[in-house]
């Protein structure tokens, strides 16, 4: 890693901190608990057709592009995934605020689909215990509140 690099991923860290810091009070997730509930999701990613994202230091809502090829072995899945979301570049595990798993959404095309909450729910409960707000609608993961 270069020197311009290393001043680059310390100023975003520093970012995180701060927008973590200034807007919650409890964590619920760790890298560890990401790996496996990113592990799960890809290797069941049939039943996952939109993904939302929140970052914590910012008001928009994204989508993760995962699907059957997504590769999740490389060493920087330890700290964040590089691409695959409509947010653009690195996601690092520690900014997700939420994921939002939507019963309905609209694909690219204007058409509306829908997804399995009750097999996304069996999925996400085989990784582990989860802070969860659920509705008829959607499953939103917390990640800190």
């Amino acid at each position: 890693m270069t020197e311009k690099q290393k001043i680059y991923w310390e100023k975003v860290e520093r970012d995180i901190n701060k927008a973590i810091r200034n807007n919650f009070s409890d964590s619920f997730m760790s890298n560890a608990k990401w790996l496996r509930l990113m592990h799960n999701i890809i290797e069941n990613i049939h039943l996952f057709n939109c993904i939302q994202i929140k970052k914590v230091q910012s008001e928009r809502v994204g989508i993760l592009y995962f699907d059957e090829y997504t590769m999740y072995n490389f060493d920087y899945w330890r700290n964040g995934i590089e691409g695959g979301n409509s947010l653009g570049g690195w996601i690092i595990w520690k900014e997700i605020e939420y994921l939002n798993f939507p019963k309905e959404f609209l694909d690219d095309k204007g058409k509306v689909n829908h997804q399995n909450l009750d097999k996304i729910k069996k999925v996400l409960d085989s990784v582990g215990k989860f802070l969860l707000e659920t509705d008829d609608n959607s499953i939103k993961l917390i990640a800190y509140r």
